[in-house]
């Protein structure tokens, strides 16, 4: 197969993993929103306000990256730490149905092409599942953390640079990505 269709499947499949990803969070956010504060713009199902350049092309090129997260407030939510955990877990539950969904639809379907499009639906939503219980903010595993501990949270976020600083050394260094296909090779094994 020739890397341009490789490419051309990786940007279908990070596109997808992102709205999958975020569109859940955005209709979870806007769910839990007291009514008063409820507006129609607040939920996007428009695939490119959730895309990020930068995050982007590392994901078609170093095989995980980040997209622009949906939006909300969560002082607006009837209850702030269950709105927090819920907005938390939606993206990450919708990533987890769509590695289950597509190891299944590999299951029945065959072709070059879609064996490496299930391939890399699966691996993107198993990554950014991973990355994101890392407790970096502004991942989900903080938003968890200052749900069940605002004073731990708090710290985490007077270390902010220092965590962003590792969390970026990590990525390019190329640690995050061998952590990424460490936890996947059991997966891979039954594709």
């Amino acid at each position: 197969m020739t890397y341009l269709i490789d490419i051309a499947i990786r940007a279908v499949c990070v596109l997808l993993t992102v709205w999958i990803h975020e569109v859940p969070k955005a209709a979870a956010a806007y769910s839990l929103t007291h009514p008063i504060h409820r507006k129609k713009e607040d939920f996007r199902l428009d695939l490119k306000s959730y895309i990020d350049p930068i995050g982007f092309l590392l994901f078609l090129f170093m095989n995980f990256g980040w997209q622009k997260p949906a939006e909300y407030n969560a002082s607006r939510y009837k209850d702030r730490d269950r709105g927090l955990v819920a907005v938390a877990m939606a993206g990450q539950l919708a990533n987890i149905l769509a590695v289950a969904v597509f190891l299944l639809l590999r299951r029945y379907a065959g072709g070059p092409v879609w064996n490496l499009f299930t391939l890399y639906m699966v691996y993107f939503n198993f990554a950014i599942v991973l990355v994101n219980f890392l407790p970096v903010p502004p991942l989900e595993a903080s938003k968890l953390v200052y749900a069940y501990s605002s004073n731990a949270y708090f710290k985490l976020i007077q270390n902010a640079r220092m965590v962003h600083v590792v969390f970026l050394l990590l990525i390019f260094l190329g640690f995050i990505g061998s952590f990424i296909n460490l936890l996947f090779e059991p997966i891979r094994r039954i594709l």
